[in-house]
């Protein structure tokens, strides 16, 4: 009987130790509590980086300097201006870009970045005067994303409170958001996640903390990241948001809370049947010496 009980208790340390088991990945938590794949520790590399690599773009700008004393191309121009505004004086390249405009009006790249000079500047209206004007000669730049440059402007002329700018209206309850969802509007908030990445990537590296259109938006990333992807790659974005914006601590605390609602969930999910056995092996393994000590008292 005892040989049993020593048997019965090597068979739960065994199983418990399943559930202590590790490796090089993490698990992809759904809103629905869902487990569904692994994806790599080192597959999530945080890439909103503010700033820009200062030593690269004076390298840059030399050859540019030189390439340009050359042929005196327009396009060797603008790529100047455009490390200007990045590192240099930003008003002296918006004048260099308002120049080139003049002369090459078709030009995408020019009226682009003169846009972006403009709202680096403080131009604001002009800047979605420009970049409207800019979108029509090539929609599909950006990864089709320039519509949302063009709503952030907005918003900064009109004073409009910044979650107007993406309109997900996901405040209350992003989970019973997420239920409500088609797998084709699962798919279009999709397309608006990797829209709203490249335009927050390009934003970042020009605009430092503290700014509220960013951390809102950081917010809205979070949430498309959770709806498409898994709550576990959301989590990053909502730390990142409070750092643009400290006044969204309430509502980054909602989100985590419905996080870990969703995580817990994926884990009863995951596991429970091998709960339910160790539950059993404690059950029989009590049974068992409650009648090894019957029988040898």
């Amino acid at each position: 009987m005892k040989k049993h009980i020593l048997l019965l208790l090597h068979l739960f340390v065994s199983c418990a130790s399943v559930l202590a088991c590790g490796n090089e990945y993490e698990e992809r938590t759904s809103l629905s509590g869902h487990y569904h794949g692994e994806y790599e520790v080192g597959s999530k590399d945080f890439y909103l980086v503010h700033g820009f690599d200062t030593s690269a773009l004076l390298n840059r700008k030399k050859d540019l300097e030189h390439q340009f004393s050359v042929d005196h191309s327009f396009k060797h121009q603008s790529d100047l201006a455009l490390i200007e505004l990045k590192i240099g004086d930003k008003l002296k390249a918006v004048q260099i870009l308002e120049q080139l405009y003049r002369e090459h009006p078709k030009e995408y790249n020019i009226a682009a970045n003169l846009g972006t000079g403009y709202e680096l500047i403080g131009e604001n209206q002009k800047a979605y005067d420009i970049l409207n004007k800019a979108i029509k000669l090539n929609p599909e730049s950006h990864q089709g994303s320039e519509w949302i440059h063009l709503k952030i402007l907005e918003a900064k002329i009109q004073h409009k409170d910044p979650s107007s700018i993406m309109q997900l209206n996901t405040d209350n309850a992003l989970i019973d958001f997420y239920k409500k969802l088609s797998e084709d509007e699962i798919h279009h908030y999709n397309e608006i996640k990797s829209q709203l990445s490249y335009q927050l990537d390009e934003r970042i590296a020009f605009v430092g903390p503290e700014d509220k259109i960013v951390g809102r938006l950081l917010i809205d990333l979070s949430d498309l990241t959770a709806i498409t992807e898994s709550v576990e790659q959301a989590i990053p974005y909502l730390d990142r948001a409070l750092e643009y914006d400290p006044s969204l601590k309430s509502l980054v605390d909602s989100r985590l809370t419905e996080i870990n609602s969703a995580r817990r969930l994926n884990f009863i999910k995951k596991h429970w049947l091998t709960a339910v056995y160790i539950l059993s092996l404690i059950g029989i393994a009590a049974f068992l010496i409650y009648r090894w000590r019957k029988l040898t008292r």
